[in-house]
């Protein structure tokens, strides 16, 4: 698989799919920077899975209960 680096100048930006796609960021240089604008979403339908509380039964993955556990002491 062959990456490819997007040629970005100041002022742009990019917009992509991160669940669907490898990526990566390189690191910057001492007092070079870049603003970062996650948007999180989940289609419909899905919303059990953005639940914890509610992944052993959404999934039927038994053992996961005891992470959900850990969630409600939270």
């Amino acid at each position: 698989m062959a990456f490819r680096k997007p040629a970005l100048r100041p002022g742009n930006a990019l917009v992509f799919n991160g669940s669907s796609q490898w990526h990566y960021r390189e690191p910057k240089s001492s007092g070079q920077f870049c603003n970062l604008l996650f948007f999180h979403y989940y289609p419909a339908g899905c919303e059990d899975l953005v639940h914890p509380l509610r992944w052993a039964d959404c999934t039927g993955i038994s053992e996961l209960r005891p992470l959900c556990d850990l969630f409600e002491t939270l």
